[in-house]
Order: structure tokens, then sequence, then C-alpha cells
């Protein structure tokens, strides 16, 4: 050491504080590359769950909109589209409860209770169309038909005792 020169000394010392600045650079740029990718594919698996529950929650108002206009009109288109809805529910919630059921396992259980009480509800509504078609859909079917059909002979007895 003692025989370089003073002008190599002070280079030598540059040099080496710049190839640590280098090597410092390097590691910052690999760690920001790596947060940033990990942090993408965190995004993108969050905004998928996100974008799904919001479909299932489209389909949900689908389905309660279908059920009132059912209830509403009497019209069976209403109930073919309240299931095709409850379809897209169940599609949804199920997209869901598989792509988190190994990073986010309280999710997919929260998910699969979902998809559960969905089905609970699907078997309700089907029960209720069913009473309502037992019922009649309008004055000429169903137990409404029958009585109606049995009470017409009586109405002129009716009309003369008024």
């Amino acid at each position: 050491m003692k025989t370089l020169k003073l002008s190599a000394k002070i280079i030598g010392g540059f040099g080496i504080v710049i190839l640590l600045m280098i090597g410092v650079i390097g590691l910052y740029q690999f760690s920001t590359i790596q947060t940033t990718g990990g942090f993408e594919e965190l995004l993108t698996d969050e905004m998928k769950v996100e974008e799904d529950a919001a479909e299932a929650d489209i389909f949900l108002e689908r389905a309660l909109r279908a059920k009132s206009d059912f209830l509403l009109r009497k019209d069976m288109k209403y109930a073919d589209q309240h299931k095709e809805s409850v379809d897209g529910i169940v599609k949804y919630v199920t997209a869901i409860r598989d792509n988190e059921k190994d990073d986010h396992p309280a999710v997919a259980a929260k998910a699969a209770e979902i998809l559960a009480l969905t089905e609970q509800y699907r078997t309700r509504v089907d029960a209720l169309v069913a009473a309502v078609q037992t019922i009649g859909l309008t004055e000429k079917e169903g137990l409404q038909g029958k009585f109606r059909e049995a009470a017409i002979p009586y109405s002129p007895h009716c009309l003369s005792m008024s």
C-alpha cells in the first residue's frame, strides 16, 4: 500500500465506493421488482374476488326482482328468470370459494356458507312457486279455477238474495 501513489489510492477508494453503490442499487432494484410483482399478483387475486362478489350481488338483486315480479304478475317467465339469477349467484360464489380455498380459508368458508344459504333460498322460492301454481296463476287455473267452476252455478242464487 505504501508504494501506491496517492492518486491511485483515491481512485481505488472511489472505485470501491462506486462498486458498493452499484451493488446497493442492484439490490434495491431486485427487491422492488419482487415486491411489485407480489403486490400485483395479490391485487389481481383480490380484484377477482371483488369482481365475482359484485357479480353475485347483481344476480342476487335480479333474483329478488324476479321473485317479486312473479308474485305480482304471476307469470312463469319470472320464475325462470329467478332460477337463472340464482344459478348466476351460485356460479360466482363457487368461483370465490374455489379460488380462495388455499390462500384465504375463512373467505372460502364464508362462500360455502353463502352457497348453502343460496340453495336454501332456491328451495323455498321453488316451494313458493309451486304453491302459487297450485292456487292458480289466473282465476281459471288451479284451486282458484276449481272454486270458480264450483261457485258459478250458485251465482244466480246469490244475486237473487241481495
